[in-house]
């Protein structure tokens, strides 16, 4: 037994405290450690093992060098490499396509004065960041020998990204208890087929 005075009690009280014995009154003296849980997403307790958010394969670098082919041989490189607007990951680099070709289309000049005057006329010239953006992809970043290259490494993070879609959607339906398997099956597998159809000749095009 331990007899030490304590300030603000007798020292005859302190004598008979038996420090030994006590139990602690604290409530954090008792507490245990809570093991901790992983979040939720969708509903779902993801865990050590299951995949994280990762970025989409893109190249917002190559997007631009593209655009840039685009604008130096007034619209013959936009002609022979057709792409889906989606193929774009940047929403400012599918703007700009899409107003490329349709300044084609229309057989007005494929250049940077042109392409200006449409979006400005549009008012989405703020939406791409403005004319220090344009003139950014216009400057000179490749040569249209290189346009088929670009074009097809576009088509490749395009098709990617399409299966990862398609492979995220089957595996969120199959959380469902009520999906027939079956079914995620085949809407995966037509997916898959599409995509890598699109994808041969797409390569297959800008190889030429």
């Amino acid at each position: 037994m331990i007899r030490s005075p304590i300030n603000g009690v007798s020292p005859d009280l302190a004598e008979d405290i038996d420090f030994d014995a006590c139990e602690p009154t604290s409530a954090l003296a008792t507490l245990q450690p809570r093991a901790i849980m992983p979040p939720r997403v969708n509903g779902h307790r993801i865990h050590a093992t299951e995949p994280t958010a990762r970025a989409v394969p893109h190249s917002i670098e190559m997007e631009e060098c593209f655009l840039s082919c685009c604008m130096l041989d007034e619209g013959e490189t936009l002609a022979k490499h057709e792409l889906s607007s989606a193929a774009f990951y940047s929403p400012a680099n599918r703007l700009v396509y899409d107003r490329l070709r349709e300044i084609l289309a229309e057989g007005k000049p494929v250049e940077l004065a042109t392409l200006m005057h449409e979006l400005k006329t549009r008012g989405e010239l703020d939406q791409i960041g403005g004319y220090a953006f344009l003139v950014q992809i216009s400057t000179d970043r490749g040569t249209t020998a290189q346009a088929g290259y670009f074009a097809g490494e576009l088509e490749g993070f395009y098709t990617r990204r399409r299966l990862i879609h398609a492979a995220d959607d089957a595996r969120e339906k199959l959380f469902d208890p009520a999906a027939e398997i079956s079914d995620v099956a085949a809407s995966l597998s037509d997916a898959i087929k599409s995509a890598s159809t699109k994808s041969g000749a797409g390569s297959r095009h800008h190889r030429l």
